[in-house]
């Protein structure tokens, strides 16, 4: 097994996981990690497949943390959603209450600075693809209410559901440049699973996404 293959099924297995919120998904997940966690070991005496089980060791550990995180937040948002009720925040000159939650949307009110203005209601959805600049920016700032400013990331990461980079709120420079392939790689391997009609449903939903192209395109 070549480490692209074996990198491309990990992705897949995490965002599976994911979007069918599974148990077995999950737990099917984390066996994948834990093989590819113990990959060096079982060819410590393969010197030349060696350095390969070490880079697919490596990302494992880092997929592994990146989805406990992203998953954590679809937590924080079932369990928390009365702890962020009724507190409020500025943003761009406009008062703004956090009016609840749940397991993927926060409901916003939005009240202008100008006198008499009425107040303006705005529900985002967390795991939409082509969610607003304004939407991320307010999710970002009821994140901070509960004492992070990285969660969101990985909550779109753990579901392939991210805009391209560069995107604001990402932690760390290696998933900068990986986070793309992500995606690229649950595409490609959906693709690869699907039969005539799933792949015309896949086109229908992500067709536009740069990564879902790149993903067609390798299999042409």
């Amino acid at each position: 097994r070549t480490l692209p293959i074996r990198m491309e099924r990990l992705d897949y297995a995490m965002v599976k996981a994911a979007k069918s919120n599974s148990e077995a998904d999950w737990n099917a997940f984390k066996a994948l990690v834990k093989a590819a966690k113990g990959e060096a070991a079982r060819v410590a005496e393969h010197p030349t497949r060696l350095e390969a089980a070490r880079t697919l060791a490596q990302y494992a550990e880092q997929l592994d943390a990146a989805a406990d995180q992203g998953r954590f937040l679809r937590g924080v948002l079932a369990g928390k959603a009365a702890q962020l009720k009724d507190k409020t925040f500025s943003w761009n000159g406009n008062q703004v209450t956090v009016l609840g939650g749940g397991l993927s949307f926060l409901d916003f009110q939005i009240k202008p600075a100008a006198k008499n203005a009425k107040p303006a209601r705005r529900r985002v959805n967390l795991a939409k693809v082509d969610a607003s600049a304004e939407d991320r920016q307010l999710v970002a700032q009821a994140e901070r209410l509960l004492g992070r400013s990285d969660l969101y990331f990985y909550y779109l990461l753990y579901n392939g559901e991210f805009q391209e980079p560069p995107q604001p709120g990402v932690p760390a420079a290696f998933w900068r440049e990986r986070a793309p392939l992500v995606a690229e790689n649950f595409f490609r391997r959906s693709l690869k699973l699907a039969i005539p009609e799933e792949q015309a449903a896949l086109e229908k939903r992500f067709g536009k996404l740069p990564a879902f192209q790149r993903a067609k395109n390798s299999l042409q």
